[in-house]
């Protein structure tokens, strides 16, 4: 809602009548009172009359307190959306690589069932009860991404560690 009363009050400011104001935007003096005192007239009047005052048109727009709160409500619920949103990124992105790393054994265990150790030719050597072995020889697949081991290591490594706490 428009707060047009502020017109007469940002002209006593700047010491012009509301004659001059009316002559500046080209309408009536009555006319300019009228729209102050109903509170209403349309935007591109409002325009002139912020312009020849050099204040931006919003200034004529308050907000009550509801509105204002409610919004700071609305941003912090967005702000706290978007920090879920980067754990839950995160997260997949965690359980992106797991699933990958859990693709790729299998495909070592269904090497090493099908061929005997001494017929491999890269040089595997899973111990399948041993996650970082399995990680070893992970590595050897060349379509996987490096940069992605030293995470799942370390991954791996942290998965273990709160295993063997949780055992003792």
């Amino acid at each position: 809602m428009a707060n047009l009363s502020l017109i007469r009050h940002l002209c006593e400011e700047r010491k012009i009548t509301l004659k001059e104001l009316a002559e500046a935007i080209s309408i009536s003096q009555n006319g300019l009172q009228r729209i102050i005192k109903d509170n209403s007239t349309r935007i591109d009047t409002l325009e002139k009359i912020a312009d020849y005052l050099s204040v931006p048109i919003t200034d004529f727009f308050k907000k009550d307190k509801n509105e204002i709160l409610l919004i700071n409500e609305y941003q912090e619920k967005i702000q706290e959306l978007e920090n879920k949103t980067a754990v839950l990124a995160e997260q997949l992105k965690e359980k992106s690589m797991i699933l990958d790393m859990l693709i790729k054994a299998e495909a070592i265990i269904q090497y090493n069932l099908s061929y005997p150790k001494e017929e491999r030719g890269v040089g595997y050597k899973t111990d399948f009860n041993d996650p970082l072995s399995m990680l070893a020889d992970l590595k050897k697949f060349k379509r996987i991404d490096p940069s992605n081991y030293d995470k799942m290591e370390k991954l791996l490594k942290e998965k273990l560690s709160e295993l063997e706490n949780k055992k003792e």
